[in-house]
């Protein structure tokens, strides 16, 4: 589905050129498309995915993180996508007909006494035609004689060169509130949108002074890496963050995106992002990197409590909120051992709730003795109730 964008709204949003080569952390996002002053626009509405893994697959490369350290050059190996020229799907139930994967180049130069059998897909962007240009292709790699081979690579040929398959539906109304609900509506019966993904866009149309997926997303990668951090914080955890912190239902719902609502969010920029960096650098202090951190919403609370303390850098290493921080890193060590405290999908959980931990405990927490209910000396955490 296209949007064509009248030059007179153009100039009122920001657009976004296909990504094309992927790399988790080096190269996660597109780069904004630059419109021309008194020039329209068509941009896709629906399809972005498809055609972005399109993109990539006839153009780029992929890159995504491996077992390594996130720092680490040999984590994020570039991949390019290949076609077996030569072999079958491995497997049948799939009921695929072609084995086509993302390797790297060293993975797909064949061994000595091998079958050159791995073409790459991009490559048949230069084949001059589907004839002598393939037999030509098939004999520099010694498999001429196999006619599965050259049958695989006419039609990648036919399906990329000749085959015209994509319909679209050109949409020209240029009322914003529309496009949006035409593009819930069609996305409702494939990939749900995540709040944060819908957040993000409404954010984006509506912030006066910053534009928020530039702020998002630097943002991340500033918590993710910087000054020695190593983290895997998502673009989720930020955006829970600045609900949290403005008072805003969470919850996913269109109506909760309101004007009203996302000013408040831009209005608190600043102090959600100071509290989230002081956040990933305390759970760095407390010895916590991707590796160990079984719950990266953890940051959330963290980040909340910052914010309804007034802590600013000094609360990092001062000597006078010493007790405090370490009252703190117990509790964000007994949340994550205990069961259930982050539901059942540790990582990303979908239902944590954010709000009840920091602002239940900060008067406890500052200097408290830890006393259980039973008068064995510790207090059971407070996050039991939570």
């Amino acid at each position: 589905m296209l949007w064509d964008v009248k030059p007179e709204t153009a100039q009122s949003y920001t657009f976004y050129e296909f990504l094309t080569n992927y790399h988790e952390r080096d190269n996660p996002y597109a780069d904004k498309a630059t419109v021309p002053s008194g020039n329209g626009t068509t941009a896709v509405l629906d399809g972005q995915q498809r055609l972005t893994s399109l993109n990539i697959a006839l153009y780029g490369s992929y890159a995504e993180k491996k077992y390594a350290w996130w720092n680490s050059a040999d984590a994020f190996p570039v991949k390019r996508l290949y076609l077996n020229l030569v072999d079958d799907p491995d497997d049948e139930e799939l009921g695929t007909k072609y084995d086509l994967r993302f390797l790297t180049d060293q993975e797909a130069t064949p061994a000595e006494g091998d079958a050159n059998k791995w073409f790459r897909v991009g490559a048949v962007l230069d084949l001059a035609n589907a004839g002598p240009a393939i037999m030509r292709e098939l004999e520099q790699r010694g498999i001429a004689g196999s006619a599965d081979a050259f049958q695989r690579l006419y039609d990648l040929y036919e399906a990329v060169r000749v085959l015209k398959p994509m319909n679209y539906f050109l949409v020209t109304d240029q009322d914003a509130d529309k496009v949006l609900e035409i593009f819930v509506r069609v996305n409702s019966g494939g990939t749900t949108l995540s709040y944060s993904d819908l957040l993000l866009s409404m954010a984006t149309n509506q912030w006066q002074e910053l534009d928020a997926r530039e702020e998002v997303r630097s943002l991340v990668s500033e918590i993710n890496s910087n000054a020695g951090r190593q983290f895997s914080f998502s673009k989720d955890v930020v955006l829970k963050t600045a609900l949290t912190i403005t008072d805003v239902d969470v919850r996913f719902k269109v109506t909760n995106f309101t004007q009203e609502n996302m000013a408040k969010v831009e209005t608190a920029w600043p102090q959600i992002k100071g509290a989230l960096l002081r956040a990933a650098t305390l759970l760095q202090q407390f010895g916590y990197n991707e590796r160990n951190l079984t719950a990266n919403s953890v940051i959330v609370p963290v980040a909340y409590y910052l914010h309804l303390r007034g802590a600013g850098d000094s609360y990092l290493d001062s000597t006078a909120d010493a007790t405090d921080r370490l009252a703190l890193q117990r509790w964000v060590t007994r949340s994550l051992l205990k069961r259930g405290i982050w539901g059942g999908r540790a990582r990303h959980p979908p239902h944590s709730h954010p709000r009840c931990p920091p602002h239940r405990l900060r008067g406890q927490l500052p200097g408290s003795r830890d006393r259980r209910s039973d008068g064995s000396g510790r207090q059971e955490p407070e996050v039991q109730q939570c």
